[in-house]
């Protein structure tokens, strides 16, 4: 699809295939002139309902927008994409974070800097007028991951999103790969880390059977203990009343030594290396619909935990939602290949941290 003139856009066909329409929000012809600068940011995790012009009006809180789009298409893992573009970031960085920390829905947004980007100094006349240069691949040095041959040292000029992000097949894809984390240096207040020494810290002996500790903790009649998750192994015990927990500890150890391998004292250093989520597999047929098969699919991400109700009571079987521990820290999108009697079935395996609507609760905090 290309635009005969600045700002308007034409539906073409090419090659014979069906008409696309790519949905594409602008403030009437704002683009960057002069010395204005143009930044281009990667979204994903908007639900299937918003639209360019909707996400245009969340974004222009954030700063000056050129445009937002929207692709026809989605991603290899079957979510709609799109690109919003800002008009001079300071930085562009300080922006993604804005961008990926956006709740639209009580859907959290996923927000980076695309792989391909533009000069600077690049002339900016937005994607109607822009002129198509073929990319050259920068095939030394560039690491694994590219974006349709557009390795992380290759510059593309005058490319549209449409240009970059197509491949040679007509179909589009976004490779997020992998990053290496930046170091932050950060010093806490004197009163947080005060307050958390007074705190110890219970280790559970089985997450993936255990009960409500809350729950328990009052059942027990114990209303002098704050009791907070750490994560599916840690819970964080604090007194609101000084000197119960360390009481509670020497005097009721026959108690929580059902439930707990070790109480000790806080540490800095202490933090969950577990964590748990929720993820949707799609593509599973309905002959092979069985926690068995979805224990196999998880296995190298993590330990399995439960199926939603909907998956158990096969209310759909278009998606499975399961809930699984993990120590991977990235997001857990991937593909499988599942074989049944011979026969290949690509399975996608999508991250979605506010899993199913049946328990608000966090999966290992067991069955309500």
């Amino acid at each position: 699809m290309r635009g005969s003139s600045v700002g308007k856009w034409q539906k073409v066909r090419e090659g014979g295939r069906r008409e696309v329409k790519w949905d594409i929000a602008r403030e009437g012809k704002r683009m960057a002139k002069g010395s204005e600068t143009s930044s281009s940011f990667f979204i994903t995790e908007f639900r299937d309902r918003w639209r360019a012009r909707d996400l245009y009006f969340e974004f222009k809180e954030l700063g000056d927008i050129e445009e937002v789009v929207i692709p026809p298409r989605k991603d290899r893992f079957g979510r709609r994409f799109g690109f919003v573009r800002f008009l001079n970031v300071k930085d562009e960085e300080l922006m993604a974070t804005k961008l990926d920390n956006m709740i639209l829905e009580g859907r959290k947004l996923f927000a980076n800097l695309p792989r391909f980007s533009r000069p600077k100094d690049a002339e900016q006349s937005g994607f109607a007028a822009q002129k198509s240069i073929p990319a050259k691949a920068n095939t030394k040095g560039t690491g694994g991951n590219r974006l349709d041959g557009i390795g992380y040292g290759t510059t593309v000029n005058h490319q549209s999103y449409v240009d970059v992000i197509r491949s040679s097949n007509g179909s589009f894809n976004f490779n997020e790969g992998n990053k290496v984390p930046k170091t932050l240096f950060f010093k806490p207040c004197f009163e947080d880390v005060s307050q958390y020494k007074k705190a110890f810290t219970g280790r559970i002996k089985e997450s993936g059977k255990m009960e409500d500790i809350k729950k328990l903790f009052l059942e027990e009649g114990i209303f002098s203990i704050r009791v907070t998750v750490l994560g599916p192994n840690l819970y964080l015990l604090e007194d609101l009343i000084e000197g119960e927990v360390e009481l509670f500890v020497e005097e009721r150890k026959s108690w929580w030594v059902q439930w707990f391998s070790s109480i000790k004292q806080w540490e800095p250093k202490d933090r969950d290396e577990e964590r748990v989520t929720w993820l949707r597999v799609l593509g599973v047929p309905c002959h092979a619909w069985s926690e068995i098969c979805f224990k196999q699919l998880v296995d190298t991400k993590g330990v399995f935990v439960r199926c939603d109700e909907g998956t158990v009571l096969k209310k759909r079987m278009d998606e499975a939602i399961i809930c699984i521990r993990t120590k991977i820290r990235e997001r857990l999108d991937d593909m499988v290949k599942l074989s049944i009697d011979g026969q290949l079935f690509v399975v996608s395996l999508l991250e979605d941290s506010f899993g199913t609507t049946d328990s608000p609760k966090l999966c290992s905090l067991g069955e309500e």
